[in-house]
């Protein structure tokens, strides 16, 4: 026989048709019926009546102390930028030097060309030897000034009288005009000259004071020449690790061009922007953890030094600054502090007046639920702040503590954990976690 075609099955009568599909249903409905009258009746329970059981503590006053948190940037607190200090050539640079080498405290860097120094220096004292010669010819001029003025002096006395006598004989028509007028110019003659040889003298303080601030502007150029020659060898002003060297031999440095910077490791300081909330909390010497917000891995332990006294008025921050000592530090140690690294930075306040906490779980949307007798009671609670650690003996790691004025008291049994399921007026059983040492 072959395969029906649609045209065969429409000459399939209608009444077999119509049976074959109430055979079916019927079978469909007896099937249907045998599941429901085998099925398992589960036991209802009325939700009113069942209690659900909670995990409780009850609320205490403790002891804490705050944490705060702040960011800054590591900085050495003793860094040296080597500059030159005159203008010259390069000629000498020691073997082995480069950026991340250790130095010590007057340890060559560099050396310089010091020939027209060492030039000028030898002339300068030339010329100090030259004008301390001068002074001693004003000295002798001095001398031979005075014992000019000296003769000067009798020689006009004897002209004077002279010139008197010669005088006395004309009046007496002794002797003629003429031998007293050449007796006056014998006279003027030897005053002009004694009034030029006490100008002469009056003017040696003058000259030799003008020597002898020559001598010491040669003096100061020959200082400067000798310490522009000391100052040709570049040497490092303290012992740490160059982080800054480029230098060539042949190359030209000027006057306050940086040659090198040393930075010493062994103490980093960091300016830490904390809350101002935060003044008063800590003092001067208290611990504080620094980690690298690059690697949380890399952590180091330092100490406040001291604390800004004025606050941000922008930022609302105030500033602390931490240092971190490390005697051993080396620039390739992991563990090295290196300036310029990013920190976060935390620290702990003096421990505080008892508080009230409770666990950063049982809060939730700024209220937590309270076991009153045998059913729950939400109270609205505000945070105040964060606390890490285990400051009452719970399982629990993260705690806040609660303003006061909140809706709770001591000894309330707070229910742990906040969770979706709870709502006020629910029955519930508590369950002590003091008790049975069990976790939220």
């Amino acid at each position: 026989m072959g395969k029906p075609t649609l045209l065969t099955l429409r000459h399939v009568p209608t009444v077999t048709r119509i049976v074959v599909s109430i055979l079916v249903l019927a079978a469909g409905f007896g099937v249907m019926s045998l599941l429901i009258a085998t099925r398992v009746e589960a036991m209802r329970v009325d939700p009113e009546r069942q209690a659900a059981v909670v995990p409780v503590f009850e609320a205490q006053r403790v002891v804490v102390q705050r944490p705060w948190q702040g960011y800054g940037r590591a900085e050495a607190i003793r860094r040296s930028r080597v500059p030159a200090r005159i203008n010259s050539v390069v000629t000498g640079i020691p073997d082995g030097l480069d950026a991340g080498v250790a130095v010590a405290e007057g340890q060559v860097l560099a050396e310089l060309d010091e020939a027209d120094f060492e030039q000028q220096a030898a002339a300068d004292r030339q010329e100090v030897a030259r004008l301390h010669a001068e002074l001693e010819r004003l000295d002798i001029e001095e001398s031979r000034l005075s014992e000019r003025i000296e003769l000067l002096k009798k020689d006009l006395a004897i002209a004077q009288r002279q010139e008197n006598r010669l005088r006395d004989m004309y009046e007496k028509r002794a002797a003629n005009l003429a031998d007293v007028e050449r007796s006056e110019r014998e006279s003027l003659v030897l005053r002009r000259e004694l009034v030029s040889a006490n100008e002469a003298l009056d003017g040696l303080p003058a000259r030799r004071a003008s020597t002898q601030a020559s001598i010491e502007a040669a003096r100061a150029r020959s200082a400067l020449a000798t310490l522009s020659v000391e100052r040709s060898r570049v040497t490092s002003p303290l012992a740490g690790v160059l982080s800054v060297y480029d230098l060539k031999i042949g190359e030209n440095v000027t006057v306050g061009q940086t040659l090198a910077e040393v930075v010493d490791l062994t103490t980093i300081e960091v300016p830490v922007r904390l809350a101002a909330a935060a003044r008063g909390t800590f003092s001067p010497g208290d611990a504080v953890r620094l980690v690298a917000t690059s690697d949380s891995s890399r952590r180091w332990v330092g100490r406040v030094d001291r604390i800004s006294p004025s606050d941000d008025p922008e930022s609302r921050t105030m500033t602390a600054f931490v240092v971190v000592d490390q005697p051993e530090a080396a620039p390739n140690d992991p563990q090295t502090l290196p300036p310029g690294l990013f920190l976060s930075v935390q620290m702990d306040s003096h421990p505080s007046d008892p508080v009230l906490i409770v666990p950063r779980r049982a809060v939730r949307a700024g209220r937590l639920f309270v076991v009153e007798g045998d059913h729950l009671e939400s109270r609205a609670v505000e945070i105040a702040y964060t606390v890490n650690g285990s400051p009452m003996d719970l399982p629990v790691e993260e705690w806040v503590v609660i303003r006061e004025g909140a809706a709770l008291e001591e000894a309330d049994l707070v229910v742990a954990e906040a969770t979706t399921l709870l709502r006020d007026g629910l029955r519930v059983e508590a369950h002590h976690l003091g008790s049975s040492g069990a976790s939220p």
